[in-house]
């Protein structure tokens, strides 16, 4: 003898049939659209003055310390007290108006967004591509910064309007946008 069929379980089963078919065509569909990832332009900045991919790859092959001191003209009250670490040499070349960013603008500027914006620049350059020609293309950059060292100097002087937006991590990729 077979059991009667609840309605309700049926109907159940039927949803999740269709649930499961249903996703696995979503998962089919993105991984149609999904096209290869491709790496088409690299800039970068690392002590004591490597700005390039091909320069960086030399010194790690040939195990080059790039440690220093602490540079005492930028922290000359704490210099004897800091470790050794990867200084960049150069942090205060900054050609402002190339970027359409005020002179006051960028001296509120955390350093890491103004060596972002010439790293950036200097990828697509390497790359071949202009940044006019970027927009509604399918590219992405990714980026991350750390530390906040240079907010409480801006904050030091006189109130500055640009200290949020120059020092906040967050505003980074904004102002690659």
């Amino acid at each position: 003898m077979t059991e009667p069929v609840d309605p309700y379980r049926e109907r159940l089963r039927q949803a999740m049939d269709r649930m499961t078919a249903l996703r696995d065509a979503l998962a089919e569909e993105r991984a149609r659209q999904r096209g290869p990832v491709a790496i088409v332009g690299a800039g970068c900045r690392l002590p004591p003055q490597v700005s390039d991919p091909e320069a960086f790859f030399d010194d790690l092959l040939a195990g080059v310390d790039a440690t220093s001191p602490a540079p005492t003209d930028r922290w000359p009250e704490a210099a004897a007290g800091l470790p050794r670490g990867g200084y960049l040499a150069e942090v205060r070349g900054f050609d402002a108006a190339f970027f359409g960013i005020s002179p006051r603008e960028a001296a509120a500027m955390d350093p890491q967004q103004r060596l972002l914006l010439e790293v950036v620049w200097e990828a697509l350059e390497r790359a071949g591509l202009a940044p006019e020609r970027l927009p509604g293309e399918r590219v992405g950059v990714f980026l991350g910064i750390a530390g906040g060292d240079y907010l409480p100097r801006v904050l030091a002087g006189a109130p500055e309007m640009y200290a949020l937006t120059g020092n906040g991590g967050a505003f980074a990729s904004g102002r690659l946008a």
